[in-house]
């Protein structure tokens, strides 16, 4: 299986919310955000079923920037979140000094800045909505409710 955004991603940005100022790289890049339960609910689908796919690309239910996604975290905790834009070099920096490996700085750089829509526009993408569609079984969750359900992690 091979998921797109998580939206759990947004937990890393926890601190720069909850102090209304959030800084990124591209606040326009979009995503899909989905989320692990949907992700586990497929996963056992597949498990039970004996699913026949070899790859399983799988992209949440709707589309929208990293700018939006901030503020739906925001607005579930009551706060009015400003977001900017950090310059790729800053966005460089802020990662080293968080330990995260040059590779995986720059494949995070170069799929925030430079391919930000183009997944989510592709062949691809559209065999991902129909697998997770047929496999998920249930209504797959929105980002609003997968971030009220991760509220006390937000403010933790």
């Amino acid at each position: 299986m091979r998921p797109a955004f998580y939206a759990s991603n947004l937990l890393h940005e926890k601190q720069a919310i909850l102090q209304v100022q959030v800084r990124l790289p591209n606040p326009d890049a979009t995503f899909d955000f989905i989320s692990s339960e949907d992700i586990g609910h497929v996963a056992g689908t597949i498990l039970v079923n004996d699913a026949q796919e070899r790859i399983m690309r799988l992209l949440g239910p709707e589309r929208m920037t990293l700018k939006e996604a901030v503020r739906i975290v925001g607005q579930a905790l009551d706060k009015e979140v400003q977001v900017t834009i950090l310059t790729r070099g800053e966005a460089a920096a802020q990662m080293e000094a968080a330990s995260m490996p040059s590779a995986m700085n720059q494949w995070h750089l170069h799929n925030v800045i430079d391919r930000a829509v183009s997944y989510l526009e592709s062949p691809e993408a559209l065999v991902a909505r129909e697998t997770i569609l047929k496999y998920a079984q249930h209504s797959l969750q929105r980002l609003q409710q997968w971030v009220e359900s991760q509220l006390t992690k937000f403010r933790d």
